[in-house]
């Protein structure tokens, strides 16, 4: 019985209509981006309600990418043989965490403005701005109750400044990105 060779052809490249559709999702997705952020400052005049909604959506894959990133290193590290078809998807959903820290720029935006509009220990302190005790009632809905938009922070808020300040938060986000997205192309490739 003589061995028969059996050839497969696999495609590896997705072809030219791949990149086509790839290049209209970028564009569509940075035009809807840029048309959010026009209805949300048009809304109510801030980006407040943009950044949160978009805060809320990027945590979210941010949380994903980050489980399937550590489900791979626990792969790695206890040296687990099963794993393996399924640790190609993780490592896969891992790979995206460089694209994640670019798609953090509005956060990294917001808290370079100094505003306070997503975070409020991110605004600018003025010593003519007393660091108060905000009321309950006067929660982040009400921007309009204090002048010029800025809130005063609370006690706990003011005593954590050397660690809630925005440089040293950039710092931190920087850090944190380049490790996870370094581990996750390593693992990726």
């Amino acid at each position: 019985m003589a061995s028969a060779e059996i050839k497969l052809s696999e495609r590896t490249e997705l072809g030219p209509e791949f990149r086509r559709l790839f290049s209209a999702s970028l564009f569509v997705g940075g035009g809807a981006l840029v048309l959010s952020m026009l209805v949300g400052y048009f809304t109510d005049h801030t980006l407040r309600r943009f950044y949160f909604g978009y805060l809320v959506n990027f945590m979210f894959f941010l949380t994903i990418a980050l489980g399937a990133l550590f489900f791979v290193l626990l792969q790695h590290i206890t040296r687990a043989g099963w794993s393996v078809a399924v640790r190609r998807i993780a490592e896969t959903m891992a790979a995206i965490l460089p694209v994640l820290a670019a798609l953090a720029a509005p956060i990294i935006v917001s808290v370079i403005t100094q505003k306070g509009d997503l975070y409020p220990w991110a605004q600018q302190v003025h010593a003519s701005s007393p660091h108060v005790e905000q009321k309950a009632s006067a929660d982040a809905e009400n921007v309009e109750e204090h002048p010029g938009g800025i809130r005063p922070l609370d006690e706990l808020t003011t005593e954590k400044r050397p660690y809630l300040n925005p440089a040293f938060f950039l710092a931190r986000i920087f850090l944190y990105f380049a490790i996870w997205a370094g581990f996750g192309i390593w693992y990726w490739r």
